[in-house]
């Protein structure tokens, strides 16, 4: 479910002209918190990916890539 989030096939809803407060505000508050999910999986995963990768760099390194 969380994928159609990143496909852009569940976008940011939209109230209704008819719907309560109410339930809109409970179909903002589900799309917000798995758009939430998303974004923290997006940052666990990449984040730590590129902060291991620069402590495995060394100086040394570093001076022949600069």
């Amino acid at each position: 479910m969380l994928w159609h989030y990143c496909t852009g096939a569940m976008t940011i809803p939209v109230k209704g002209a008819s719907e309560e407060d109410a339930a809109f505000l409970s179909r903002m508050i589900e799309w917000d918190s798995h758009n939430h999910m998303i974004l923290t999986w997006i940052r666990n995963t990449s984040i730590p990916s590129i902060s291991n990768l620069w402590a495995a760099l060394t100086m040394q390194n570093l001076h022949g890539i600069c």
